[in-house]
């Protein structure tokens, strides 16, 4: 999607250009926004709840150490995606 937007600030790029990635930028929005309702063997992970838990990710091989990912913060992260056409 960042590429998209680069590529749309092109001064090369022509209107039917823009317009191509702008076509191109919604649909992978709103692919990802259908992704936001998809569970994995019953467990939702990117809902929108504020009730959601924490998921804790190691970034050690022996898990030691562990960041935590609030999933309401990614479902509303995705939900917020800008739609580019027009700022450039």
């Amino acid at each position: 999607m960042s590429e998209l937007k680069t590529m749309s600030t092109d001064v090369t790029k022509n209107a039917t250009d823009i317009a191509n990635y702008d076509t191109e930028f919604t649909a992978l929005k709103a692919q990802l926004t259908s992704l936001t309702s998809e569970t994995f063997n019953g467990v939702s992970l990117f809902t929108a709840d504020s009730s959601a838990s924490t998921l804790a990710v190691g970034t050690t091989e022996s898990g030691a150490t562990t960041v935590n990912l609030d999933q309401a913060a990614l479902g509303n992260a995705v939900m917020k995606l800008p739609h580019f056409s027009g700022q450039y």
